[in-house]
């Protein structure tokens, strides 16, 4: 990953309290983390951090656009995002090895963070599972190419005839049913 020096805050700089940032991001934050799902896309985060003496609060908050693959037809989909996320820093004497999803440990000895890969991952998080348009939406010709490699009961059924039946498998089935007598 290259250095997001946009991205790095001087906490022991900020106040006690609450903090406020916003980034705006593209495809070159995208591109740093060799992640390139995305065709364009525009994403807004703010971010509400509050700082106290052992202890940094973030909220962050995504919304975006951005244009991927359908997931069904393989053509350019738009899609919309809107999440919120929350990430729990404590500052400690020294870096423990504990690990926690939800809280993370720093050095009291630091004094900057870099956020890009909280965003980065909170991004993805906010990422549909299925990335598809309305079967009416999708590109005919790739849904009709697909129906084509499609099998179907109807088609297994059709399609199996006893002699083109592949020898070998019938010994295998004469294995099974021995084992299961």
């Amino acid at each position: 990953m290259k250095a997001h020096n946009d991205f790095i805050i001087p906490f022991s700089s900020l106040k006690s309290g609450k903090n406020l940032f916003s980034f705006k991001l593209n495809e070159t934050f995208f591109e740093a983390f060799n992640w390139d799902e995305f065709k364009k896309c525009t994403f807004n985060v703010s971010l509400e951090l509050i700082k106290s003496t052992t202890m940094i609060d973030m909220f962050f908050v995504i919304e975006g656009e951005f244009t991927s693959l359908c997931d069904r037809c393989m053509y350019d989909i738009d899609l919309k995002v809107c999440q919120d996320y929350r990430q729990l820093i404590k500052l400690v004497e020294s870096e423990q090895e504990i690990y926690n999803d939800e809280i993370e440990f720093l050095s009291l000895k630091a004094f900057e963070i870099n956020i890009a890969p909280y965003i980065f991952e909170y991004v993805l998080l906010s990422m549909p599972s299925k990335k598809v348009h309305t079967i009416e939406s999708c590109n005919k010709e790739s849904i009709n190419i697909l129906d084509n490699y499609l099998l179907t009961e109807n088609y297994e059924n059709d399609n199996l005839d006893s002699n083109n039946i592949d020898s070998r498998w019938d010994k295998l089935k004469e294995l099974k049913n021995k084992k299961e007598k």
